[in-house]
């Protein structure tokens, strides 16, 4: 198997060539950055493939390059750029901005639509998205495997959920990404301010940023004693696992939120929007968790508040989601059938 990757990608070819000692383990290509200029470059870039039984392909920056390689093949889209590209212009309140977006998502949508089908699979990590990818292309290629959680290695977990004399919640993510930090505009605004006159709540904004970049680009944002920036943090887990509840309120995105299932997988009460837990399949008793509306937040923020067995319940019932659906020997299992079907072969693991 050889491929062309992503220089950062979670795909650890060590280890799973240690899990799989049958697989060969060939020539991996490595490239940075993952922009339509460069899908547009690689049209017209050579590019030469040794032997293999399996190419594999990852980001949407090397979408053109299946169509060079002779040998059975698979583009891990992770999430499709025209939708993305698509939300991002809905909420993008600059005109200039918003007209490049519209743009992206027409030159996005015509390589999706020419070069997908000439892949034998394409990977997409939520099932949401798969269906639209069917849908618009009219795909029968497309399949979705989820990212993968090895619980037994996420510590410390959180396990007490007293009652504290405040509610200590926090908003987790990178605000260099325009429509979260829209997001935590948003929610600063609509709930957070409103909350803290019905209830004692510290809000911890983790936005992987300075003080004064968030203070920057949202002027109204004062530190005070219920609103406290962090600006990093040595051990995520431990911080994470110290919160009463996560925020996800994300007005935009594509694909699998892996914070979402971070918070998830750690056992911590977490609610967000229809965008946070697109593709996670909840179920009926954790409806709760997704807030299409400013009251809905402040509605179940209240009820949190003063009732530990509703907390652990919510947390207990996402937990479980991540065990049945996204353990790692699930979708290990999960990419082994894949790559079966893309070159006929029986992949065995190690017993």
């Amino acid at each position: 198997m050889s491929g062309f990757i992503k220089k950062n990608s979670p795909f650890d070819r060590t280890l799973y060539k240690k899990n799989h000692s049958n697989i060969n383990i060939g020539n991996f290509r490595e490239y940075s950055g993952n922009y339509i200029s460069q899908a547009l470059k690689n049209i017209f870039t050579r590019i030469d493939f040794p032997a293999a039984d399996i190419v594999h392909f990852e980001g949407f920056a090397v979408i053109s390059c299946g169509s060079k390689c002779r040998y059975p093949k698979i583009l891990s889209l992770i999430d499709p750029w025209a939708i993305r590209q698509t939300r991002k212009s809905e909420i993008e309140s600059n005109a200039t901005k918003k007209a490049i977006f519209r743009i992206g998502a027409i030159v996005s949508n015509i390589l999706e639509r020419v070069y997908l089908k000439k892949y034998n699979h394409v990977h997409v990590v939520s099932p949401t998205d798969a269906i639209a990818l069917k849908e618009s292309h009219n795909l029968s290629n497309v399949v979705h495997i989820p990212v993968s959680f090895d619980q037994r290695n996420m510590s410390p977990k959180k396990t007490d959920y007293s009652i504290n004399n405040k509610l200590k919640i926090v908003f987790w993510g990178d605000l260099h990404i325009d429509y979260l930090l829209e997001s935590l505009r948003w929610y600063l605004l609509n709930v957070h301010r409103v909350i803290t006159l019905q209830i004692d709540v510290d809000l911890y904004i983790l936005g992987r940023t300075s003080k004064t970049y968030i203070t920057e680009k949202i002027p109204t944002l004062i530190e005070s004693s219920n609103t406290h920036i962090i600006e990093w943090t040595q051990d995520l887990n431990s911080f994470l696992s110290s919160m009463d509840i996560a925020v996800l309120p994300d007005l935009s995105g594509t694909g699998l939120k892996n914070r979402t299932l971070h918070a998830m997988a750690l056992g911590i009460p977490t609610l967000g929007s229809k965008f946070a837990f697109e593709g996670i399949s909840i179920e009926s008793a954790a409806s709760k968790a997704i807030c299409s509306t400013s009251q809905d937040y402040i509605k179940t923020l209240t009820e949190l508040s003063t009732s530990s067995q509703q907390r652990s319940d919510l947390a207990c019932t996402l937990k479980s989601v991540i065990s049945d659906s996204y353990d790692t020997t699930v979708i290990t299992t999960e990419w082994e059938h894949l790559y079966q079907a893309t070159n006929k072969v029986t992949l065995r693991s190690r017993g």
